[in-house]
């Protein structure tokens, strides 16, 4: 708080600077321009004149002017027109000297007047800008009105510009630093404004809270008397609880048996229920290969269903040709008749043809029967694969619904198993924590006494509390003088210290 204090004073202490800085550039400049238009001697300075006069009292009025606005609290504005009238009154001075360039030396000094006015008043790039009007003036003045030619002119300039554009840069270097401290000070005195906030409502927070402890003392001060008065009620109940407990010991110790009987068989069931789903996996992995083989069997014998078709076909062929023969060697053997001698040799041909037509046609007839048995055996082997294929699917999906049967058996006797190790476990665990509640309460008979001898003690702290509530609230902490002492030592120098009061709070 001494810290913030401090930082706030110094912030008040350079506005108060900065101000009355301006204010005596002010006075000073209004007192010695009269002195100056005045004094002036009128065949080597300025031809002086109705105009002259005019301009000169004009600058006059301009600086009472800014100096009105420095006493209202307008510093820039005030800054501002105190550098036009600067730049006025030389101007006026060289448009009304005899000789403008022997009037350097003196124009010189009085420009750096408004060039180092502007960077204590105006910022940190309000330099640069009047050190540039002021050379672009001089020039601009000293080229009109000079006898001289214009190489003479500037030569004589180059140094007086050069100066000034170094006091410029100069000004604005400083000007910068000066800025950046002002910005710093702004900124912690924004923050120590919101502190200043915080800390009041603090206070309010502060005052709520003494008026709560007051409360809270009251009641804990009845509550321990009455709880003097309700100890031997304690130890009587504490009795009681001790033989119960003797008995939820004895209660738990038959659980725990009884859970671990129960861990035990789940185990074993989950074993035997894991057997039975192995088995009935093999078992499904058995139909599923029986279920290949039977359709496999069944796309053979269509396979074979097809070639016997066509078997059939071809023997029809064979038939049909052997019926030509026949014919054709009844028709040679009547010809061979018809021609006696000569066709006697092709007669018997034609026999031997016609028999052998007859063979083939009988044995034609032959196969014909044996395929037409084959086919029916056929169509009653693919009634019976496609039999055994259907109950292949039925017992695959039998056997599948079966295993995830199996499979529920499982999870739920796991389940049960790992429910049954958290029962004994937490019965375990209730065991021991009913042996350590059991000591306790055999204890809490001697805490109970203990607690009645202090009793009073507490109450004696509870007065303590309510009076250090009184002067927590009597604490006015917005004030330095009223703070209580502080006992945390010097301050830590690695915490920033960028706060500063509010000079309005």
């Amino acid at each position: 708080m001494k810290q913030l204090l401090a930082l706030s004073s110094k912030l008040q202490n350079e506005e108060r600077r900065h101000s009355a800085l301006l204010r005596l550039i002010l006075l000073s400049l209004i007192l010695i321009t009269p002195f100056f238009t005045l004094t002036g001697n009128p065949s080597n300075a300025v031809n002086f004149n109705e105009k002259a006069l005019a301009a000169y009292i004009g600058g006059y009025l301009l600086l009472l002017l800014a100096f009105g606005l420095n006493r209202a609290g307008l510093v820039v504005p005030a800054g501002w027109l105190l550098i036009t009238a600067l730049l006025g009154i030389v101007a006026v001075y060289l448009i009304f000297a005899a000789e403008p360039i022997s009037r350097i030396q003196t124009v010189g000094l009085i420009l750096i007047l408004p060039i180092i006015i502007s960077g204590m008043t105006l910022g940190a790039q309000a330099p640069l800008v009047v050190a540039l009007v002021a050379d672009i003036l001089l020039c601009l003045i000293i080229l009109i009105h000079s006898e001289r030619s214009a190489p003479n002119v500037v030569g004589s300039l180059v140094i007086p510009i050069a100066i000034l554009f170094l006091v410029g840069l100069f000004t604005w270097y400083f000007a910068q630093g000066f800025d950046r401290l002002f910005r710093q000070l702004t900124e912690r005195n924004q923050e120590l404004e919101r502190i200043n906030t915080q800390i009041k409502a603090q206070r309010k927070l502060e005052l709520r809270v003494g008026d709560r402890i007051n409360l809270l003392a009251a009641q804990v001060s009845a509550s321990f008397s009455e709880q003097t008065r309700g100890t031997h009620e304690q130890l009587s109940a504490v009795v009681e609880v001790t033989t119960a407990l003797e008995e939820l010991n004895q209660t738990n110790e038959q659980i725990a048996l009884a859970s671990g009987q129960v861990a035990s068989t789940a185990h074993e069931t989950l074993d035997v229920a894991r057997r039975g789903g192995q088995t009935i996996r093999y078992s499904t992995d058995a139909m599923n290969l029986l279920h290949a083989k039977v359709n496999e069997m069944s796309n053979a014998m269509e396979n074979l269903s097809i070639q016997a078709r066509e078997i059939d076909q071809i023997i029809e062929l064979i038939t049909e040709v052997a019926e030509e023969t026949n014919l054709l060697a009844l028709n040679a053997t009547i010809e061979a008749a018809g021609a006696r001698e000569y066709g006697r040799r092709f007669a018997a041909v034609a026999g031997e043809v016609q028999r052998l037509a007859n063979r083939s046609r009988d044995a034609a007839d032959a196969v014909r029967l044996v395929v037409n048995e084959v086919q029916e055996a056929i169509k009653e082997t693919t009634f019976a694969s496609q039999q055994g294929l259907r109950d292949a699917l039925e017992l695959t999906s039998s056997s599948r619904e079966i295993g995830e049967a199996i499979e529920g058996i499982i999870d739920m006797v796991q389940n049960t198993a790992t429910l049954a190790q958290q029962i004994s476990l937490s019965i375990q665990q209730q065991k021991s924590a009913g042996i350590q509640v059991l000591d306790t309460m055999r204890h809490i008979s001697n805490i109970t006494d203990q607690a009645a001898g202090s009793s009073q003690e507490l109450i004696h702290s509870m007065y303590e509390l309510n009076k250090t509530a009184d002067q927590l609230k009597s604490v006015d902490f917005t004030h330095p003088e009223n703070q209580p002492p502080d006992n945390s030592g010097s301050s830590n120098p690695s915490q920033p210290r960028n706060l500063t009061l509010n000079p309005k709070s």
